[in-house]
């Protein structure tokens, strides 16, 4: 994702609805997130579609390495061989 420019990319709310069109092509073409703000506070960012799909891929993959990282810890793995050998069990039971 691309960083935010603070002077393009903070928006105050009101500007933001006179302006929505106009953000949203540019969010689209940069890439970059928007901050908008209410009260001079940030209220909330908008991402094209295309940085909040790699945003929630990026969140899955390491929820999955940390889940795999758990399981290696807590010893519910099986090594190469065990696994070969269980998945030649099952295909051998469903030829029959």
């Amino acid at each position: 994702m691309p960083p935010i420019q603070i002077s393009t990319d903070i928006l105050p709310v009101a500007r933001f609805k006179a302006h929505v069109s106009e953000v949203l092509r540019n969010v689209r073409a940069n890439g970059r997130p928007v901050v908008i703000t209410q009260g001079g506070e940030p209220a909330g960012v908008l991402l094209s579609p295309r940085e909040y799909d790699l945003l929630t891929y990026q969140q899955r993959f390491v929820e999955s390495v940390n889940r795999g990282l758990t399981d290696v810890a807590a010893g519910r793995v099986h090594g190469a061989q065990t696994v070969k050998q269980k998945m030649t069990k099952l295909v051998e039971s469903r030829k029959r």
